[in-house]
């Protein structure tokens, strides 16, 4: 039954994000207007959308910035005028085939991937500092298409893009217990409505304390960054890992912010540590506590520091 469970709530996280259209829910206590502030700041001026061409029989419903023929599938940091950083997951193409599931005495039609492969990069753009540019190459890190671990990617752009804030890399896999900040766009809303989580192409921000490092590991180094998003009142049931308080502006990621980056200070320095890669909860915490518990994973620089670094 927990297997059913599992595979019933990844078709919700697909498939509500085409529907209302991955930018963050938010405390259902604290005014969105806090978390737009933040979002807005010079500092997080090079964070940006991923657009990919529309596929024939999508949803017609407005989501980006020209919404005729594009469907927006992420989002995406600008490292350099040249490079962005983004999930390898939206660039990836499937091969699928149908199936059925059995869930409380319901029949769930899904599918099941047969073969992945990357998407040409033709297929995409990208609206970074208010501008739509194209990609001339994309580069997913190899192991995401062998095993789903570090998914990332790098996206060589046809032109460049000048006056993005200075970005650095984290190189220091000290980031455990840190208070960071994540940045994107897509669907938002607060997170015990889950009917209501339908505001698009909002540029949110929001924090959370990194509770626990795991993955995959490259040359010894775990490649993953976990946090959960606690509920305001701590109550038990709730938590899942670390410290059950919530931050004053604890958020958590939803369809869209896939790619999106997330951030700490350290030493008066803005330091990217993560790259958002997924969300993760069951059927029961959905309906009894909307996207609160949620347990979410980024994609951690620190571990592939040297291959990203080898692309620039």
């Amino acid at each position: 039954m927990k297997k059913q469970i599992r595979i019933l709530l990844v078709i919700i996280l697909v498939f509500v994000p085409l529907f209302t259209t991955k930018s963050g829910t938010y405390r259902h206590d604290t005014h969105i207007e806090k978390y737009l502030e933040i979002a807005i700041q010079d500092e997080f001026n090079c964070v940006g959308q991923v657009f990919k061409v529309r596929d024939k029989g999508l949803s017609s419903m407005s989501n980006s910035v020209d919404n005729r023929d594009r469907l927006s599938v992420g989002s995406c940091i600008l490292i350099d005028s040249l490079h962005i950083l983004s999930a390898a997951h939206c660039f990836i193409g499937e091969k699928t085939k149908d199936t059925v599931i059995h869930y409380n005495g319901l029949k769930v039609k899904t599918y099941i991937t047969t073969s992945r492969f990357l998407i040409k990069p033709s297929n995409f753009s990208f609206f970074v500092m208010n501008q739509m540019v194209s990609a001339k190459k994309i580069i997913c890190h190899p192991n995401y298409l062998k095993n789903n671990s570090c998914d990332i990617a790098i996206i060589l752009l046809k032109k460049p893009i000048h006056g993005g804030s200075t970005i650095f890399l984290n190189r220091t896999p000290n980031e455990l217990h840190d208070t960071v900040t994540g940045v994107g766009f897509g669907v938002s809303g607060m997170a015990n409505e889950i009917a209501q989580v339908k505001n698009y192409s909002l540029k949110l921000a929001g924090q959370n304390i990194v509770d626990s490092i795991g993955g995959a590991t490259v040359n010894g180094i775990s490649t993953k960054l976990y946090a959960d998003f606690d509920y305001p009142d701590e109550r038990s049931g709730c938590n899942r890992i670390g410290d059950s308080k919530a931050l004053e502006l604890e958020y958590g990621l939803s369809g869209g912010d896939s790619g999106g980056p997330l951030f700490r200070r350290k030493n008066a320095c803005l330091e990217l540590v993560g790259i958002a890669a997924g969300t993760e909860m069951t059927v029961e915490n959905l309906l009894e506590d909307g996207y609160y518990c949620t347990n979410m994973s980024w994609t951690r620089i620190s571990s592939l520091y040297n291959w990203i670094k080898g692309y620039l």
